[in-house]
């Protein structure tokens, strides 16, 4: 768990209907980033780590056959998938349910 101030607001978000297949099953990883920029510019620590932390999502047929997490709003986010090389989805549906 995390403590965050009570002003924080989060949204719970799905991510789902991704392709190709090699990603199908894999892990998603949400890196958090409280400033901007674009993906694959996030800065990282002297060791290499995100510098505001990845959080890994497990896929789940439960879940649309996809995955869901919460996020905070106003946080620019980068999503990639737990390979050994960068796939980029050639196809991926986001949904907000509440």
């Amino acid at each position: 768990g995390a403590i965050c101030r009570n002003t924080l607001k989060f949204r719970r978000i799905q991510v789902k209907d991704h392709q190709p297949d090699s990603i199908k099953f894999r892990p998603l990883l949400v890196t958090t980033y409280g400033g901007s920029g674009a993906p694959g510019t996030f800065p990282t620590t002297s060791s290499g780590q995100p510098y505001n932390g990845t959080s890994t999502v497990y896929f789940s047929h439960y879940n649309d056959d996809g995955y869901q997490f919460t996020y905070p709003v106003g946080r620019d986010a980068y999503l990639h998938w737990d390979n050994t090389f960068r796939i980029d989805p050639e196809k991926v549906r986001f949904h907000r349910p509440d």
